[in-house]
């Protein structure tokens, strides 16, 4: 019997964007998912939400999320805290946090999305 791969490569340009849920004016590429790679324990995104783009309130009941920002800006509303995001934040948010984004300005809000563990798709 082989042995089976320890890595892969996922290419983004070889990927088929998808609007994600409660999101407005957004394209995401699910890279690393259970449903993609096999995996079991994470899931990873590479999102873009273009000027004037928005989320509606969701929460990920199992799941702990993290965005870090590639490039433009956003307004994170986590709970009752609000967080200016900007290239090179990360944003940390446990499991059960009401959230929402906001874009800011004239640029693409680009950012890396993880949900750990992978929600069940």
């Amino acid at each position: 019997m082989a042995a089976e791969k320890k890595g892969m490569i996922i290419k983004v340009s070889e990927t088929e964007s998808m609007l994600p849920p409660k999101h407005t004016n957004t394209d995401s590429w699910p890279l690393v998912m259970p449903k993609i790679t096999g995996n079991k324990q994470v899931e990873f995104f590479l999102t873009e939400m273009r000027p004037g783009a928005a989320t509606e309130l969701d929460t990920h009941p199992i799941s702990e999320h993290i965005y870090f920002i590639i490039s433009g800006r956003g307004k994170a509303y986590v709970e009752d805290d609000i967080f200016d995001l900007e290239p090179g934040d990360c944003l940390f948010m446990t499991e059960g946090a009401e959230h929402r984004l906001d874009v800011v300005g004239t640029e693409t809000l680009r950012f890396v999305v993880v949900f750990a563990p992978a929600r069940q798709m």
